[in-house]
């Protein structure tokens, strides 16, 4: 499902505005294609979605990498997570982080840390394009959900903690929600 928030256009300026799957290697920045959201001469912010099963007590690291093409009103991209597995990316149980790294016409990275509290969590990936000028298409790609669950001991030592991880990745367009 897309989450699309729209203002009106500039006068005199068409609205375009569509989001598919990106195929040219050149914007993908590992695999065979990478999720691409425009925003030519329209102001507004729009993304996508995806639940992953989570075990409750776990601490989840998510990661992103996203790329937009360089406009006079730069877009600000964020990573959401819904702790509740919901799927409305303006419920107040979703917490927005902006990107980590920032810059345009290169492939940007973001990473959040959480702890699970239930057996699902929600990744939302938002492009905000501010002002309705040319230029702004958005691409996400290599989304990854990663249990960094710690086994200690009774005693709370850093030399008696193995880290265990097991990556789940989101990357893949397959099962996200358009």
């Amino acid at each position: 499902m897309i989450f699309i928030v729209v203002s009106a256009p500039s006068e005199g300026n068409a609205v375009a505005h569509c989001v598919h799957e990106y195929k040219n290697l050149d914007n993908v920045h590992s695999g065979e294609r990478s999720q691409e959201i425009t925003f030519d001469f329209i102001s507004a912010e729009a993304g996508i979605y995806r639940q992953a099963q989570t075990i409750p007590g776990h601490r989840y690291q998510i990661e992103a990498w996203g790329k937009h093409v360089r406009s006079q009103s730069p877009v600000e991209l964020s990573l959401g997570v819904d702790l509740t597995g919901g799927g409305d990316c303006q419920a107040a149980s979703v917490v927005w982080h902006p990107w980590d790294e920032t810059g345009e016409d290169i492939w940007v990275h973001t990473q959040v840390t959480v702890r699970a509290s239930g057996e699902t969590l929600t990744v939302f990936l938002k492009g905000y394009h501010p002002f309705a000028v040319q230029g702004g298409a958005t691409l996400f790609d290599d989304v990854r959900v990663e249990d960094r669950v710690e086994y200690g001991c009774e005693t709370d030592h850093k030399w008696c903690r193995a880290l265990v991880a097991g990556a789940v990745p989101l990357g893949s367009l397959s099962g996200w929600i358009f």
